[in-house]
C-alpha cells in the first residue's frame, strides 16, 4: 500500500517544469540509482537531462497503487475517463497519467490524499474533489 502520509503536508506548488518535476520524483520516491547520470559534456542542455534521468518504473508503480486503490470508486473513475478524454481515449489508465500531468497534479494530490484520509467520507460535496471537478469540466 502506498504511504501518502507524507504527501499530506507537502507543498505541491510549482511554476515551472524543473519544479514540477521535482515535485514527481519527491512524490513518487524516484531512486537516482535506476537511471543512468547524464553528463551535460554531450551537448545536453539541461531540461533534456532532466528528462532522461526520470525513474520511469518508480512513476509507473506509484500510478498503478493510486489507480488500484481508486478504481472502484465512482469519483476516480468519472475523472479518469474525463482525463483520458483529452487524448481522446476512454482508457483509465490514461486517465490516470493525465492526473499526474504539470495541469492538473496540483489538484489532484490533495483530493487523492483525502480520498486516503477517510475513503467512506469522501464524495462529491469534497471540496478537493470540487475544483479539481471543475477544472476538467471547465
Amino acid at each position: 500500500m502506498l504511504d501518502v502520509s507524507n504527501w499530506d503536508n507537502m507543498r505541491i506548488s510549482y511554476s515551472d517544469t524543473t519544479q514540477y518535476r521535482n515535485i514527481l520524483r519527491r512524490l513518487f520516491s524516484m531512486d537516482k540509482n535506476n537511471y543512468p547520470a547524464v553528463s551535460l559534456d554531450n551537448d545536453i542542455d539541461i531540461e533534456s537531462k532532466d528528462e532522461l534521468e526520470y525513474d520511469e518504473t518508480a512513476a509507473n508503480e506509484h500510478m498503478d497503487l493510486i489507480y488500484n486503490r481508486t478504481k472502484h470508486h465512482s469519483l476516480f473513475h468519472k475523472i479518469y475517463i474525463k482525463g483520458a478524454s483529452f487524448m481522446l481515449s476512454d482508457d483509465v489508465n490514461i486517465g490516470v497519467a493525465i492526473m499526474f500531468s504539470y495541469d492538473y497534479l496540483d489538484l489532484f494530490i490533495p483530493c487523492y490524499v483525502d480520498f486516503c484520509k477517510d475513503p467512506e467520507k469522501f464524495n462529491e460535496t469534497n471540496s478537493n474533489y470540487k475544483v479539481l471537478y471543475n477544472k476538467l469540466y471547465q
